[in-house]
């Protein structure tokens, strides 16, 4: 019976080759990163602008059981309740104290998604001046929050206000005017 040799094969892969795979899969992975990083902005600015309507939605209930929009702290934070003023921090309850009597208005003022730059209230009177601690004098508002994307097409085709310093976008109150 004869013996059957076993041949090492020498048949695989050249270096060209690998590397060739290495860096399709690279190209892959960057592709990949970047298109994963745009949809986490854009995922991230919607809910900025969902958020604003949210709060927006809060504002207009507040103006229909008072006939005024709450003031602020001047450092973008709502303030409401008489006779004892408190300052509602973004990501609290939005709850004011009228007459001995606590109504809820939102149970979580949103908060930014990436905690970087808070949102901004500022409510005006009819001549669009800030408003002071006048009652009744706080008749429409802004409220500012920075998009990722400068090139949003909520920026782009035109804000029906001018945000804050620092800040790109905002809405205002139904009555609003510049």
């Amino acid at each position: 019976m004869p013996f059957r040799k076993f041949q090492i094969s020498k048949r695989g892969f050249t270096l060209i080759e690998l590397l060739i795979v290495v860096a399709i899969i690279a190209v892959l992975v960057g592709v990949g990163s970047v298109s994963f990083t745009t949809a986490r902005r854009q995922g991230r600015d919607a809910t900025r602008q969902a958020d604003l309507k949210k709060v927006a939605s809060a504002l207009e209930t507040y103006f229909a059981d008072n006939t005024s929009y709450p003031i602020d702290n001047s450092s973008g934070d709502i303030q409401c309740g008489i006779p004892i003023l408190a300052t509602i921090d973004w990501g609290m309850t939005f709850s004011c104290v009228i007459g001995g009597e606590t109504k809820v208005y939102l149970q979580e003022l949103p908060e930014e998604p990436t905690g970087t730059l808070e949102y901004f209230y500022e409510p005006q009177d009819r001549s669009a001046n800030p408003c002071t601690a006048t009652a009744f004098a706080c008749q429409q508002y802004i409220i500012s929050a920075n998009l990722e994307n400068p090139t949003h097409p909520a920026i782009t085709a035109g804000l029906p206000c001018t945000p804050q310093i620092g800040y790109n976008y905002c809405i205002v109150s139904p009555s609003y005017v510049p």
